[in-house]
């Protein structure tokens, strides 16, 4: 197996942009996050599919579709991690924050994979991984999620394409929207579907229709005069007394 470097200490920051290019399958993630990824051989994919058919009784989510399995392990390592941070993200999500409990089992099971990488690789008489190369970062980052699961949060833009899932802001409790984009797409689209404001005393009839209802009442005040009977009361001088 290719040796990597040994990882160094991360910053809270490192591992929230590690868990959303992970969450949500940014381009080129694997590439981007050698450091927080092991590299595997294909002696190592059949322990993987082992942990792929754990998914949907475990990790099993109505939001969360289950991916086919590649048949690189590499790329079968990502997917068991994108779906499981999915599932975490969508409990986060739901009347009753769950996601904790799901992010410890991730975090248990990441590190049963390196666990199992040792003792097939002594069963196979092969180079044994040394773990800091990637489990330190990974490690941390995990166990950042497990603090911070309140602030998972999923953009309320239905057509986001952008990063669906995405991690609060400090001290943002209303943030509903990943990014700045997605938040001006939707009130624009609100804007658009608001009526037409009427200019203020505006009238909603024409010119015409004004001039009809001018006309008609003015037949009726002539109308009413012909017809009414007007009765003049006679003037009391000043003087007199009443």
């Amino acid at each position: 197996m290719a040796r990597q470097k040994r990882s160094k200490s991360v910053s809270a920051e490192e591992c929230r942009e590690f868990l959303i290019a992970a969450v949500n399958d940014r381009p080129a993630f694997g590439n981007g996050y050698e450091g927080w990824l092991p590299r595997l051989g294909p002696e190592e994919h059949d322990l993987l599919m082992r942990l792929y058919q754990r998914l949907r009784p475990l990790w099993h989510h109505s939001e969360v579709p289950l991916a086919p399995a590649p048949h690189d392990a590499n790329e079968l390592f990502v997917v068991l991690l994108r779906h499981k941070l999915r599932v975490v993200w969508e409990r986060a999500l739901g009347p009753r924050n769950t996601a904790a409990p799901a992010a410890a089992r991730l975090w248990t099971e990441t590190r049963e994979v390196e666990h199992e990488r040792q003792h097939l690789a002594k069963r196979l008489n092969l180079p044994r991984p040394d773990p800091r190369l990637w489990l330190e970062k990974a490690d941390l980052a995990l166990l950042w999620l497990q603090d911070n699961t309140p602030k998972l949060m999923k953009c309320a833009n239905p057509s986001c394409t952008k990063h669906r899932y995405f991690i609060r802001a400090f001290r943002a409790s209303n943030q509903k929207y990943c990014s700045e984009s997605c938040s001006s797409s939707i009130e624009r689209a609100r804007v658009n579907r608001r009526p037409a404001r009427q200019p203020k005393n505006a009238s909603r009839l024409s010119a015409e229709g004004r001039a009809r209802i001018a006309a008609g009442q003015r037949r009726r005040w002539e109308k009413y005069r012909k017809t009414s009977r007007w009765v003049s009361r006679p003037v009391r001088p000043p003087d007199q007394p009443r």
